[in-house]
């Protein structure tokens, strides 16, 4: 219930995106294991999912998105990231190339810039004040001296909230879309990066869609010009 609730209680007080950066714990990213065992997700938490995603914003439907994982692992044994309602994000490094902890598997929707390995730059924002951010009071660097600001935030969980954030300017210039519509949108929009080993193949729609990039990264500026013009009623809903 307390999960279910993740869903539920912010959908009631009005949000229209649910970022969520937590799941199931990843492996070894170093290598490639044998899947986890699924583990389905509880009636009660299946369905605040559906219903969030069918009803939230007064039926228009609230969108939920899941950070694929930081494994280097399939996220078939992800039951979140799976879910046919929510949007799996996978982390691409500064080379515009697969960050080697990101999670894949055909679930994965589209993907977003983090970071790398330790030799590769990380993602600036904001931090959280004080000791509990990356940086800690006693930490400044050189792009704020207070260390309130980060330059090293990583991992799926970095790349989640550059989605969200790019939906956020979707709806701003179209809130009547629905969150199938704005799926649909990242679907077509989405640019197509590493052509030569993203194993791009046709879905169910003919659209390319990479193990590792789903529908390929995000494109923020492609993306709200879609919304802006509106998209007709699709499969997605």
């Amino acid at each position: 219930v307390a999960v279910a609730e993740t869903f539920t209680v912010p959908t009631e007080s009005g949000a229209w995106i649910i970022n969520n950066s937590w799941g199931p714990p990843d492996g070894n990213p170093a290598v490639i294991e044998s899947p986890a065992p699924f583990e389905p997700l509880a009636d009660v938490v299946d369905q605040a999912i559906v219903d969030t995603v069918s009803n939230g914003r007064s039926g228009k439907g609230t969108l939920v998105l899941f950070a694929a994982g930081n494994g280097n692992e399939d996220v078939a044994s992800d039951a979140f990231v799976s879910h046919p309602d929510t949007i799996g994000v996978a982390a691409v490094n500064a080379r515009g190339v697969k960050s080697s902890y990101s999670d894949f598997g055909t679930s994965v929707w589209v993907a977003a810039p983090s970071d790398g390995n330790h030799l590769m730059p990380g993602i600036v924002t904001s931090d959280a004040m004080g000791d509990f951010g990356y940086n800690g009071a006693n930490m400044p660097d050189n792009i704020d001296p207070n260390g309130d600001v980060t330059p090293s935030f990583g991992g799926t969980s970095s790349a989640t909230p550059a989605v969200s954030g790019v939906i956020g300017l979707m709806l701003s210039v179209n809130p009547q879309l629905t969150a199938g519509q704005v799926k649909d949108i990242l679907r077509r929009t989405s640019r197509k990066i590493d052509k030569a080993n993203g194993n791009y193949a046709p879905d169910f729609d003919g659209f390319l869609r990479s193990p590792f990039y789903g529908y390929g990264l995000v494109d923020a500026h492609a993306a709200v010009r879609a919304a802006a013009i509106g998209c007709q009623a699709d499969s997605l809903g």
